[in-house]
């Protein structure tokens, strides 16, 4: 990225499984079983918001694990 390149402020899956290390396969997994935080809508297209899921990544439970997409919610509303 150059320096006149700004970064996106919505990421698609591609660029967020690449994010989590994970294969396509596996994130749309993770995707259906709720373990990734709330994605935006527009019109067909699912964008994540590229702030909530840095704080996301940096909220690991003890472990590593990432939390749930319902985990996540409850801790924002703290």
């Amino acid at each position: 990225m150059t320096a006149t390149e700004t970064e996106p402020e919505l990421i698609d899956s591609r660029r967020l499984f690449k994010m989590l290390g994970v294969s396509e396969a596996h994130g749309f997994r993770l995707k259906a079983a709720g373990k990734l935080p709330q994605p935006v809508r527009l019109g067909k297209s699912v964008r994540w918001p590229l702030a909530e899921v840095r704080a996301w990544l940096a909220e690991r439970g003890p472990t590593g694990e990432l939390l749930t997409a319902k985990e996540w919610a409850d801790r924002r509303r703290k």
